[in-house]
């Protein structure tokens, strides 16, 4: 699921087998969140989850899961392009 806010862009992966959610992010993490990548990237979980789970319960109502606590990461290694190749 493509995530675009101002001039950021992330993709986050839904696993819903395993029940975890995985974030690719091209930028670097910056100092103030080293300690916790996570903090990066609050309030877009908080808002991609409240959508998500408000989509989800249209397409089913039956659907009652919270993906907050589903398992969450970043996925390492990515590497920012900033030559735009």
């Amino acid at each position: 699921m493509p995530w675009v806010k101002s001039t950021k862009f992330m993709l986050f992966v839904l696993d819903h087998k395993d029940k975890k959610f995985t974030w690719i992010d091209p930028t670097s993490t910056p100092e103030w969140c080293k300690d916790m990548p996570y903090k990066k990237y609050a309030r877009a979980i908080l808002d991609l989850g409240i959508k998500y789970m408000s989509a989800m319960r249209v397409y089913d109502q039956k659907w009652s899961q919270n993906i907050f606590t589903w398992k969450a990461k970043s996925t390492d290694g990515i590497i920012e392009d900033k030559d735009g190749l």
